[in-house]
């Protein structure tokens, strides 16, 4: 019963630090998010950046997403990640 607990609340802590990551990204439009969610040795493991990826280069190829985002689509705002995450 315990160890049932310890694993909820960690799903939860996954689950919030999802929403926050999106609404501080997708929705507020701050890459700057990087630096605090992004370790310095994060491994990047998507398709075409495969490799070691500091916060920085995350945020680089955060505002170049942006900057295609609003001039395509400037009223833009992803739910579908928020979707997947609260899912069972």
């Amino acid at each position: 019963m315990e160890l049932f607990h310890i694993m909820e609340q960690t799903l939860e802590q996954n689950k919030t630090f999802i929403r926050n990551h999106f609404e501080e990204f997708v929705n507020r439009k701050n890459s700057a998010i990087a630096y605090q969610n992004f370790a310095s040795n994060f491994i990047d493991r998507e398709e075409p950046f495969v490799g070691l990826a500091s916060p920085e280069l995350v945020k680089q190829t955060m505002d170049k997403a942006l900057a295609l985002t609003v001039l395509k689509m400037p009223s833009l705002r992803w739910l579908k990640m928020l979707t997947l995450t609260t899912s069972r």
